[in-house]
């Protein structure tokens, strides 16, 4: 059996430059790993067959879940005739714009390339990657931080990046991301990442809050403008800046270090009793192995 974590991403930045004739949108967008986990544990078979479970009644088990139709295209792809039960404790709130899905089929994907012998990171794979899912090609990079753009699938990591402290709160909600791109206003003059990612750099905590953007911010606040209260509490407490992930519902607040964020998650608890709530750290890499006593099965 092997036990791995598979660690969830926010959005410091988020543009949409353009949509494609495909249905897709282009995007730029800043990326950064947390320290916020689900954990996968995974039994290689001999039988050939797959088996994915999760304990969160909103994520499917079986041929409906991203981890199985990851499998089962890397199984097709590499001719491997073994087989996986894998089970998914859910730690990241789902539908919250943390990528926890990607994130999965990311971790699981590195699992088996070291298992059953394939480049996690070559060029099918990660063409792979793209179809099962935009974000999924970031999450296979195991960097802190990295700049994307077209949908998701053109990764530049970013180097010596800023150990950054978050706090998280989370109220709940499944917001719909296909009704937020389609109530997107992509008229407007656009915003570049290069002054983020130039803060960044310079390990400037104040640059880099003053530049969190989300195009998706607009569509989400105007109905749901319980995110509007969030951000406007967690910078009322103290945060340097705050912004909603992805297409939310998780809004983050930039704290200037652990200290600060401990105190201000005690504060805020009185505000969200039953909201999540967690105070993160931007992380090194998407997949930890914590142990392996499993043979390989090909």
């Amino acid at each position: 059996m092997i036990s791995i974590k598979s660690v969830a991403k926010l959005n410091l930045f988020l543009e949409i430059t353009e949509k494609r004739p495909d249905g897709y949108h282009n995007l730029d967008s800043i990326f950064s790993l947390i320290n916020l986990s689900d954990d996968i544990k995974i039994e290689f078979t001999k039988n050939g067959e797959i088996n994915v479970a999760t304990d969160h009644p909103e994520v499917p088990d079986g041929e409906k879940n991203i981890i199985y139709k990851t499998v089962l295209r890397i199984k097709e792809l590499k001719r491997i005739k073994s087989g996986v039960n894998i089970f998914v404790t859910k730690n990241i709130p789902v539908g919250g714009g943390l990528g926890g899905g990607s994130s999965n089929a990311a971790a699981v994907i590195s699992c088996l390339s070291k298992q059953w012998g394939f480049d996690a990171k070559s060029e099918e794979i990660l063409d792979l990657a793209k179809q099962i899912g935009a974000d999924v090609p970031f999450f296979l990079h195991d960097a802190r931080m990295a700049r994307c753009e077209g949908i998701g699938e053109i990764v530049t990591p970013l180097e010596e990046t800023p150990e950054l402290w978050f706090v998280l709160v989370n109220p709940g909600l499944n917001i719909n991301t296909g009704e937020v791109y389609r109530s997107l206003n992509l008229t407007k003059e656009k915003k570049d990442s290069k002054i983020i990612m130039d803060a960044i750099y310079r390990k400037d905590l104040a640059k880099i809050a003053d530049n969190f953007y989300n195009r998706l911010e607009e569509p989400v606040l105007k109905r749901y403008p319980v995110i509007a209260d969030i951000k406007k509490v967690l910078m009322d407490y103290g945060c340097i800046g705050s912004l909603m992930s992805g297409s939310g519902s998780t809004v983050f607040g930039l704290v200037e270090n652990e200290h600060q964020g401990k105190n201000l998650l005690k504060l805020i608890k009185e505000n969200y009793k039953n909201y999540f709530l967690r105070l993160v750290k931007s992380e090194m890499e998407i997949c930890e192995r914590k142990s392996n006593s499993e043979e390989v099965v090909a």
